[in-house]
């Protein structure tokens, strides 16, 4: 519902959250008429090459889609073997990571890896657990944290906190 009618205000419509379970997105992403929903995202995130790990496939779908919309060149991976294998061949600037995956595969894990071999990698490791567990990726060495459910512009703040 429209809290008001002046071009400045957003609606209610206006907000996109990504949770571990749903997705609820609305394709209103402007503050005023006309303008575009990535204004003034160019200046601070130029292309970079993002790896995203979830094991959730809709989760995924939707990072890339919206990081490319960022201008950034992202793959993505469903568990740590195949993130293990895009990192040896794509030169990740960023990797975002599920904590826990199917298989029990830890997010953590996978933040020690790229610690231990690719270290100018940043990494943002999310998770929809509690904030005790999401901490096991700060002792881990991940740079940023994000919980799950989170807003679009979240992440955008946070990726581009890590990646000045």
């Amino acid at each position: 519902m429209r809290r008001g009618s002046s071009a400045g205000e957003r609606s209610a419509e206006d907000r996109c959250v990504v949770g571990s379970k749903a997705l609820l997105c609305f394709a209103k992403t402007c503050t005023r008429k006309n303008e575009s929903p990535t204004r003034g995202m160019e200046e601070i995130m130029s292309k970079k090459k993002i790896l995203v790990v979830d094991d959730e496939e809709l989760i995924r779908n939707l990072l890339k889609k919206l990081l490319e919309r960022e201008n950034h060149e992202v793959r993505t991976a469903a568990g740590i073997e195949e993130a293990k294998k895009i990192l040896r061949k794509f030169k990740a600037n960023l990797v975002i990571t599920d904590k826990t995956m199917e298989r029990g595969e830890e997010g953590v894990e996978l933040t020690k890896h790229i610690r231990a071999n690719y270290p100018k990698i940043k990494i943002i490791g999310m998770s929809g657990e509690s904030e005790k567990e999401l901490k096991k990726f700060s002792k881990a060495g991940a740079h940023g944290l994000i919980k799950k459910p989170f807003g679009i512009e979240e992440l955008k703040a946070k990726i581009a906190e890590h990646l000045k």
